[in-house]
């Protein structure tokens, strides 16, 4: 889920690159292509496998064969395309609930981003011993001629969050939005490459998971029921419960808690690596 941003000055490594010329390309392990809307975007990575601390490097090449220009949508850096790491094991949705439950489950949970992070642009990662750069993060209209092309580089060092990547596959994805003033939505091509993830964390349960194994414990989810109330024409559902998901260590902490009457607070940890409840606790 990406969102659109008012004119705010973000940190370095949420930038992309001014330079619109072509980057040096690197060796090509792997390639993947997307076309749609007359563009096409091709995806070359420089290793086929990847370990933590090792550097993987990602070249977007777009190119508009249409005999139209194109307008395609930058940032405050203006880079063309953007890029993304997954790690398929902490992006897991899990299962889907009934109302009630899937309600809580997107506010609490899966509302953020889970398991994946946007890899640094050629430019940024260059200051890094720096300081970086910081860019603004408004929305920038673009024009490719016909027939041009455009290409940036990209890098991830294997975390997430600030921690390796759980051992597993792990996806790459590529994309560019591309502005369309007559019918007033966006367009995207994109191109996405899975490889294999080793030597990462142990961790093998995303977020999501681990709400649903909370849930599957009768204690939380009669936490939850209790709670339930109408909202209009919405089905009853814990709307006043708030709370999240944090990883801590080897574990997901499930909180949540209520003001209101009831009031009350319950916290439930799960293993990150076998998705077993360990410990229930309320007050």
């Amino acid at each position: 889920m990406r969102r659109l941003l008012p004119a705010v000055v973000l940190l370095a490594v949420a930038c992309g690159s001014r330079a619109l010329a072509p980057a040096t390309p690197g060796p090509v392990a792997l390639s993947a292509t997307g076309t749609n809307f007359g563009v096409t975007l091709r995806l070359d990575l420089d290793r086929a496998s990847m370990a933590p601390g090792q550097e993987l490097w990602a070249t977007i090449t777009i190119e508009n064969t249409s005999s139209e220009p194109v307008r395609w949508v930058g940032g405050g850096c203006n880079v063309p395309g953007r890029a993304q790491a997954t790690a398929a094991a902490m992006a897991d949705y899990g299962r889907n609930w009934e109302y009630g439950f899937a309600e809580i489950k997107k506010r609490l949970v899966t509302v953020y981003p889970q398991g994946y992070t946007p890899l640094v642009d050629e430019e940024t990662w260059r200051l890094r011993s720096s300081g970086g750069r910081a860019c603004t993060a408004d929305i920038r209209i673009n024009e490719l001629p016909a027939h041009a092309k455009l290409t940036s580089r990209w890098v991830w060092e294997g975390t997430i969050d600030g921690t390796p990547a759980p051992s597993g596959d792990v996806t790459i994805s590529a994309s560019l939005d591309m502005d369309d003033p007559k019918a007033m939505v966006g367009r995207t091509v994109g191109a996405s490459l899975t490889l294999p993830f080793t030597g990462g964390t142990a961790l093998k349960v995303s977020a999501a998971r681990a709400f649903d194994a909370a849930l599957e414990d009768a204690r939380f989810s009669s936490w939850i029921r209790a709670r339930y109330l109408a909202s209009g024409n919405s089905e009853p559902g814990a709307y006043n419960v708030t709370g999240g998901a944090r990883l801590v260590g080897d574990e997901w902490v499930i909180s949540a808690f209520q003001k209101t009457a009831p009031a009350g607070e319950i916290e439930v940890r799960v293993s990150a690596i076998d998705g077993s409840v360990r410990s229930v606790s309320s007050r």
